[in-house]
């Protein structure tokens, strides 16, 4: 009798979800159009899946199925087969919807304009979803707050700080976040093209899969072999500061633009550029710059910000808001001109390092979660949960 009873025992059980954990995707060399993929589940099932450092969808368990099956090259049959078996859905259903999955994907690659989850259907991150992460998506280290001999020394937090890590101390931190699920990582600074190590650590972190980016003021680039081995470190995307008074700066930017490498470009709106705006963001248009990050000195200056952006939506070009703009005089007075719910991201789905390990939950909240050099991932985690009920309920 009991062994008759098994298979029905069986079939009440929920269906066994993948494995919690991260899974990478890398689009071959002669691809089109080149991508990469990163499927993060997390211990419910659930999972996001992150596209091109640029794009997080949030799928359900049969959703997670598909991008499981994609990403490890799994044929349709296959997949198919599995889900009907785990989910107990006919099977035609199945089939019409994993289509629509693969879809909806080859959409998104050729239509980045489009706000893919009201486009598309795809879920929104819920409360619950972010209160139940087990890590954030990205990590923003600052690797030094060290600045160019031409930058006044007041702009460095350097009181804050007591030592720089070494190479082999960042490259702890960046194994212990790869560790830990964590798929992107931004280098800033001050300038962090002023650490010798640099390409170091980039490449340390694209040799364990993870998304890198670059925020700088891009003067080393004028160095066309320097320019090249940055390149080919596999570098992902680039955020350029631009300086409109700076001889160096537009040409630095007009060299990049055009390469293979999404570049994004920063101004800082001040006293003295604000006039100059209505000229800068037509020629950054002009330029063919990716996406522009805008911010301002002080709150006076609210009503350029302001029409900065709407000049840059005329234009077509793609605004971002929440990559950390290095300490230096790009970094202004936080602002808080921008829709709340494109920075609400600090403390829970990305995350900010101090030179000496020190996590924040993002750049200038000046609230210490722990040094993640000395101190296990899952306590500066539970630290930062704890941090962010306690301002949630204020």
């Amino acid at each position: 009798m009991k062994a008759k009873l098994q298979p029905l025992l069986d079939l009440l059980k929920p269906p066994k979800p993948i494995a919690s954990g991260v899974y990478a995707y890398q689009s071959p060399p002669d691809a089109p159009l080149a991508q990469k993929m990163y499927l993060r589940v997390e211990p419910n099932g659930l999972s996001t899946l992150v596209i091109n450092a640029s794009l997080i969808l949030h799928l359900n368990h049969v959703a997670t199925e598909f991008a499981y099956a994609m990403i490890h090259h799994l044929d349709e049959e296959q997949t198919i087969r599995r889900v009907v078996s785990k989910y107990r859905v006919d099977l035609e259903t199945v089939r019409q919807d994993y289509h629509a999955f693969l879809e909806k994907l080859n959409a998104l690659s050729e239509a980045q304009d489009l706000d893919p989850i009201e486009f598309f259907g795809f879920e929104r991150a819920s409360k619950i979803d972010l209160e139940s992460l087990s890590a954030p998506y990205r990590l923003d280290c600052a690797l030094t707050y060290r600045l160019p001999e031409n930058a006044p020394a007041i702009y460095a937090p350097l009181e804050r700080v007591k030592r720089e890590l070494s190479t082999s101390e960042w490259k702890t931190i960046i194994d212990k976040a790869w560790a830990a699920a964590i798929p992107h990582i931004i280098f800033t600074g001050g300038e962090p093209t002023l650490r010798p190590d640099l390409l170091d650590l980039i490449d340390h972190a694209e040799q364990n899969g993870q998304i890198c980016g670059l925020i700088t003021d891009g003067h080393i680039f004028l160095d066309d072999q320097v320019l090249d081995n940055f390149l080919n470190t596999g570098l992902d995307h680039l955020m350029l500061l631009l300086d409109p008074r700076n001889p160096e700066s537009w040409p630095i930017i007009e060299k990049v633009t055009p390469l293979d490498i999404f570049t994004a470009v920063h101004i800082t709106i001040d006293q003295e550029n604000a006039p100059e705006i209505t000229d800068i963001i037509p020629r950054l248009a002009d330029l063919g710059i990716n996406a522009l990050s805008l911010s301002a000195i002080s709150v006076e200056l609210s009503a350029d910000l302001t029409q900065a952006s709407e000049l840059a939506a005329y234009y077509g070009i793609k605004q971002i808001w929440d990559l950390p703009v290095p300490y230096s005089k790009f970094n202004p007075v936080r602002l808080e001109l921008v829709d709340e719910e494109r920075l609400e991201g600090g403390g829970k789905t990305w995350l900010y390092i101090e030179p000496d390990g020190d996590v924040l939950p993002a750049q200038g909240v000046h609230v210490a979660l722990g040094n993640l050099l000395t101190q296990p991932w899952e306590e500066i985690w539970g630290n930062c949960q704890d941090h962010v009920k306690r301002q949630t309920a204020l």
